[in-house]
């Protein structure tokens, strides 16, 4: 007998691997929304609130289910609509529910101030009080737990 023959079946393997892919992805996706509420929850912490004795409490209410209502159809006026409202930029702060694909397994989620009232002087506050800034440094200190915890899930399964 002058040779040997070895055989291999790779198809497992192979199955394995592309199931492994996947879920990597996923795995990456669910890291990047949950160091973006990391982000989200500390910005919120340290927003100024607006301090306004005119009672624009009231009018935050009303914005509100004035809002609401024109969503289910009414039309009219916006109550509230001309003047700041308390906690606006707090509220407004959350992170963009679309993911950005950059390439490959790159991906980006932008967080911070949303809507057609805070974006208005979400960046002036910023300059007084960095708010995002204490936000982009808790997810960034997070971040790497995060990313290895999932990543633990995946490799274990």
């Amino acid at each position: 007998m002058d040779e040997i023959i070895f055989k291999v079946t790779a198809g497992p393997a192979l199955e394995a691997i592309k199931n492994r892919e996947a879920r990597m992805k996923r795995a990456a996706l669910y890291s990047l929304r949950a160091t973006g509420r990391v982000a989200k929850t500390e910005a919120r912490r340290h927003a100024p609130v607006l301090k306004d004795p005119t009672g624009s409490y009231a009018k935050a209410g009303a914005y509100k289910r004035a809002w609401a209502a024109r969503k289910a159809g009414a039309a009219g006026p916006i109550a509230g609509e001309g003047g700041p409202i308390v906690g606006l930029l707090k509220q407004s702060i959350s992170s963009s529910r679309r993911i950005k694909t950059i390439g490959g397994m790159e991906f980006s989620l932008k967080v911070g101030p949303r809507g057609p009232r805070a974006h208005l002087y979400a960046a002036k506050e910023e300059v007084l009080s960095p708010y995002m800034r204490y936000g982009h440094e808790a997810a960034t200190a997070g971040a790497a737990a995060i990313w290895a915890s999932t990543v633990s899930k995946v490799w274990r399964a």
